[in-house]
């Protein structure tokens, strides 16, 4: 019975750990830079800059009202969509979207749930379905 016990304790003090610890990422409640790049279909670089945020910015606000950027999108029934960035737009003639990449990764996420994060690097790609 004591080894039972002992083994919960111990499961639940794992648990614990894993929740807090795990979600330690470089997390900002305030203000941070970004960096954003951004690439056309032929792999040619459109912008490549940090952008600072503060508390209470949304990656769409601040892709919308960024000088260069200027990010025009859509909503449908599944979320806000990228239709251009830089002036460059996607369609669905030329079979193409906006690939969004976070920190080198595929993003499991739309543009208006990726939170900032101070450092993260932000990749815009055009590419083809």
């Amino acid at each position: 019975m004591r080894r039972k016990f002992t083994m919960v304790v111990l499961f639940i003090i794992l648990a614990f750990g894993f929740f807090v610890f795990g979600g330690c990422k470089k997390q900002t409640e305030g203000e941070g830079t970004i960096t954003v790049q951004v690439v056309d279909f032929e792999g040619n670089e459109l912008l490549n800059d940090e952008i600072e945020f503060d508390a209470g910015d949304t990656l769409v606000d601040l892709l919308k009202n960024h000088k260069e950027i200027k990010m025009t999108g859509e909503t449908s029934e599944y979320g806000f969509y990228i239709v251009s960035l830089c002036e460059t737009s996607a369609s669905n003639e030329n079979e193409t979207y906006w690939s969004i990449e976070v920190n080198g990764e595929y993003s499991m996420v739309g543009v208006a749930e990726i939170p900032l994060i101070d450092g993260d690097e932000i990749r815009f790609l055009l590419i083809g379905w």
